[in-house]
């Protein structure tokens, strides 16, 4: 510090108010004009001392120091404190070449403007505070580790604040400042943790260049350390990501279960409408027999009620499932039991219901139309097979062998049984055709 240096000044904030025309350029950042008003201060002999030891010393007799710095705002923030919230580098380099002290002054909530460019992010800032209190003295160099009213170093403002340059900054000119506590014992690394930043968390870890080990400290309070915060951290992030992931599942589920209601009602109405307005019609009331089917002797329409009574019913006892399996008063843990077989019927109902669609078009097309019957034939067969891919996919991909290899011959069953009714339904179209071709009226 100067030789020249006033007496010292109480640490604190100073009783003097800024004038309007400095708080002005300090405020807008003008570096030339503070340049002028530094200059023309008549008054600015030498360097401003502070004492930051909080030890009252009587207050300084008017003219022997910068009058021009040395006022404070309402809040009690200095010259330094102002361009450092604000992040104006050049001008706080002017302010401590004039008044270095002033780097260890604190505010009302106690911040020195190390706190300040901390707080917010002003790298190019903070390390010119840095360096000025590493070459001044002890006195300026014990405000790197002051706290402020809410008991934390600018290092835990940066972390807590998530200003990752700061940071970078302070673990390689500051790095001991790791190792202080808050007032309440809470190291920056803990801070850290507890806030989920893994970016901060690494900072604080890293290594110096040479090698050296950080110095860290991962207290925190009530004796735990960092590890325990980011236990009970990444414990609470997993149950909350669980929950999410189980809202999500339930809705998805959700979904599915109102669109598997509605596919099964809907397959219900239609199989239940064909099932009353039969192809051909039904024998008048002066002929034998009057009310049945007219075309019930043919093998043709035998499939198509066979097909469409196996439709309607799958479909009626899926419906049922999934209203159960959607029930609040049944429990969460056997809504699997009503969904399961509920999704399993809907596929069956779907290809039965393509298969009554094709019987009922070979009867209503008549003898002379055999192209057009095996044209619907060969599109219903395609549909069967491939409006479930679950039916033919594993086939394609050569999952089979996987099944075969993993379950054995019972995983392959398993499989196998998914193909059963399709396989059965276009056996049955192959048998209707060879029927109309060699029978005409069977």
């Amino acid at each position: 510090m100067a030789e020249a240096a006033a007496a010292p000044v109480e640490f604190g904030p100073e009783k003097k108010t800024l004038s309007v025309d400095l708080l002005q350029v300090l405020t807008a950042g003008n570096a030339t004009r503070l340049e002028e008003i530094l200059s023309s201060d008549s008054q600015t002999n030498g360097h401003v001392a502070i004492n930051v030891q909080a030890t009252a010393q009587p207050p300084p007799e008017p003219g022997t120091s910068s009058c021009c710095l040395l006022g404070v705002t309402s809040n009690g923030n200095t010259a330094l404190h102002l361009v450092a919230s604000r992040g104006h580098a050049e001008l706080a380099k002017l302010i401590c070449e004039k008044a270095p002290s002033l780097v260890a002054t604190r505010n009302t909530g106690l911040d020195t403007p190390l706190h300040c460019a901390a707080r917010g992010g002003h790298r190019d800032v903070a390390a010119c505070l840095l360096s000025t209190m590493l070459n001044c003295g002890i006195e300026e160099a014990a405000a790197m580790r002051a706290t402020n009213r809410r008991g934390d170093t600018a290092l835990h403002e940066a972390v807590r604040h998530r200003r990752a340059e700061v940071v970078d900054l302070f673990m390689a000119d500051a790095p001991d400042l790791a190792s202080v506590v808050s007032d309440d014992g809470v190291s920056p690394l803990y801070l850290a943790a507890t806030t989920e930043s893994v970016q901060m968390v690494r900072l604080l870890l890293r290594p110096s260049p040479d090698g050296t080990p950080s110095p860290a400290s991962s207290a925190g309070r009530e004796g735990r350390t960092a590890l325990h915060a980011a236990a009970v951290i990444s414990k609470d992030v997993i149950n909350k990501k669980d929950e999410e992931l189980s809202k999500q599942q339930e809705s998805v589920e959700g979904y599915i279960k109102g669109n598997g209601t509605i596919a099964s009602a809907l397959i219900a109405t239609v199989t239940f409408t064909a099932a009353v307005t039969v192809p051909g019609g039904f024998i008048a009331d002066d002929h034998s027999h009057p009310g049945t089917a007219i075309l019930a002797r043919r093998f043709a329409f035998r499939a198509f009620a066979a097909s469409n009574a196996v439709a309607f019913l799958c479909s009626i006892v899926a419906t049922c499932y999934f209203i159960y399996g959607g029930a609040r008063e049944v429990p969460a843990s056997h809504r699997w039991s009503y969904n399961a077989p509920a999704s399993g019927l809907l596929p069956v109902a779907v290809q039965f219901m393509i298969a009554a669609f094709a019987f009922g078009f070979h009867l209503v097309l008549g003898a002379a139309n055999l192209g057009l019957k095996i044209f619907v034939y060969f599109v219903s067969s395609a549909s069967v097979l491939f409006c479930f891919p679950g039916i033919w996919v594993p086939f394609f991909l050569g999952y089979v062998k996987v099944l075969r290899r993993r379950g054995g011959w019972m995983g392959l069953l398993v499989q196998v049984k998914r193909i059963v009714f399709a396989v059965l339904i276009c056996a049955t179209f192959v048998v209707a055709i060879v029927l109309e071709i060699t029978l005409a009226d069977y």
